[in-house]
């Protein structure tokens, strides 16, 4: 099993096609990786869609596609880490 911390900007590239999306898509493609997160970047990355729609890279039914899958991700794929329990309590209270 391998073990990432990634922020917004890192699991954004999951959804959106933008520059190290390639290796994001790649990483997170095997079963074996485990990526954590903090809870915060459900609302980051409900924004950072949000922009896109505003300038026109997305559109509203591909935001509500997008949105709809990273919240499917959030309760199956990625462990969300309280801001109050700190990062080094992640990944089964491993120190990452």
């Amino acid at each position: 099993m391998v073990a990432y911390y990634l922020d917004t900007s890192a699991i954004l590239k999951e959804y959106v096609n933008e520059s190290g999306s390639a290796w994001v898509q790649r990483t997170l493609a095997s079963d074996s990786t485990v990526v954590a997160t903090t809870q915060l970047t459900f609302a980051e990355m409900t924004s950072a869609l949000n922009r896109r729609v505003r300038e026109g890279t997305v559109t509203s039914t591909n935001y509500a596609r997008l949105i709809g899958r990273f919240r499917d991700d959030c309760r199956s794929r990625y462990q969300l880490q309280d801001l109050r329990s700190g990062i080094t309590h992640c990944l089964d209270n491993r120190i990452v």
